[in-house]
């Protein structure tokens, strides 16, 4: 799934909620600043998750709870740029 300058300023509860063998994720250029618990929970559940690429708009609260989740070397790849 890649999201480009779609003026995102949240991503919605649902979000990913009918994308559960999602594989990559990319999300650039928008205005994010925090992720829902269901997008959290989402995340952490989707077990063919690869890559997921966020800009840098993210909280610092965020972006830690993220690699909290994904940490350097596990099976996900994150980048927080």
């Amino acid at each position: 799934l890649v999201i480009i300058s779609a003026s995102l300023r949240y991503y919605p509860d649902d979000f990913l909620a009918t994308t559960p063998e999602i594989e990559n994720l990319h999300i650039f250029r928008n205005q994010v600043r925090s992720i829902s618990e269901s997008v959290f929970q989402r995340l952490a559940n989707a077990r063919n998750l690869k890559v997921i690429d966020i800009d840098d708009s993210l909280q610092t609260a965020e972006k830690d709870r993220l690699t909290k989740l994904f940490p350097v070397g596990g099976p996900v790849q994150l980048s927080l740029e």
